[in-house]
């Protein structure tokens, strides 16, 4: 009879392996989204987040927008962000107004940047020279997803050029 003896190492790894893998099966790929923040007059908006599909700090995220007059916007599609593919951060969202008059929303991590214009909402390559851009705050990876006010003490803001 033969005996097979298993270095701890051996073990040790197989063990962390089934753990990793039982933890990607059992984790929760749903949408979750942060409460609604106004943005203007017109328009509240609510982010919404949704792991990649590792166990770590990578979201796939995309925006709603909700009418603040009462209308029923529900049958828009999301407009979809760039992915957090970098790790845990922090969201921060600015607004900007072109010189045209137009609401465009920016919303920047550490690695990407994205702008969605509120009133297409359609995400844009980029705003004209000579816009305004606003802080209105930050949206931190906390479960639930929250969103703070723009307030002395945010981590942002995360310097792009607009």
């Amino acid at each position: 009879m033969i005996r097979l003896y298993a270095r701890p190492i051996v073990v040790i790894s197989g063990a962390a392996a089934v753990l990793l893998l039982a933890a990607a099966i059992g984790w929760d790929y749903r949408w979750q989204a942060s409460g609604r923040v106004h943005v203007s007059p017109r328009w509240s908006i609510a982010l919404e987040q949704r792991p990649i599909g590792t166990p770590f700090a990578e979201y796939y995220y995309r925006v709603q927008r909700f009418s603040r007059d009462g209308r029923d916007t529900s049958n828009l599609k999301p407009v979809e962000l760039a992915p957090n593919g970098g790790g845990q951060t922090d969201l921060c969202l600015y607004r900007i107004t072109t010189p045209a008059g137009r609401l465009v929303l920016e919303f920047v991590d550490r690695m990407e940047q994205s702008f969605v214009d509120a009133e297409s909402f359609s995400r844009v390559d980029a705003v004209p020279p000579g816009s305004d851009r606003q802080f209105v705050g930050e949206f931190l990876e906390a479960s639930p997803l929250t969103f703070v006010p723009a307030a002395p003490n945010n981590r942002c803001p995360h310097e792009r050029a607009a």
